[in-house]
């Protein structure tokens, strides 16, 4: 066993204590391990604050091994359309701001999705065939947006 003890000169951390079961990992490695966990745990953390997995209500104990994983898989898809869209700049940017904010959180990637979807899916204006066009798109983006956000 390796024991890693990790102590900020700066003072703003605290004192940490690492302990791993192979002791051929040097002590960079360890610590990167363990940093590199911080992501895994902070995503468990947004699916349980966004999707609440532990108020279904599942009948058997099965559902309960079924319906979280999907959840979890539902959370990485909206991760990644995200990205996709972000990438290929298609109205990714969020629409809820203030000043010195620097960072998107989960639920405005999720109304982002839902906006491309419902735009792109449910109300598409099909150029070939103008005559069913369902809203015009002036009022249509703004009212989505907002729709998603809501929802």
């Amino acid at each position: 066993m390796r024991w890693v003890h990790v102590r900020d000169l700066d003072g703003t951390h605290r004192d940490e204590y690492l302990f791993c079961t192979d002791p051929n990992l040097s002590p960079e490695e360890i610590v990167s391990i363990y940093t590199g966990r911080w992501n895994i745990e902070t995503t468990f953390q947004e699916v349980k604050t966004y999707f609440r997995p532990e108020t279904l209500r599942c009948r058997l104990a099965r559902s309960v091994f079924r319906a979280t994983p999907l959840l979890f898989g539902l959370y990485s898809i909206v991760f990644l359309i995200y990205g996709r869209l972000r990438s290929t700049k298609q109205g990714a940017e969020p629409v809820i701001s203030w000043q010195g904010k620097k960072t998107i959180c989960f639920s405005e990637m999720l109304s982002v999705v839902r906006t491309h979807i419902w735009e792109h899916c449910i109300f598409p204006n099909n150029p070939l065939a103008p005559h069913l066009h369902k809203l015009p798109s002036s009022f249509l983006r703004p009212t989505l947006t907002v729709l998603s956000i809501a929802t």
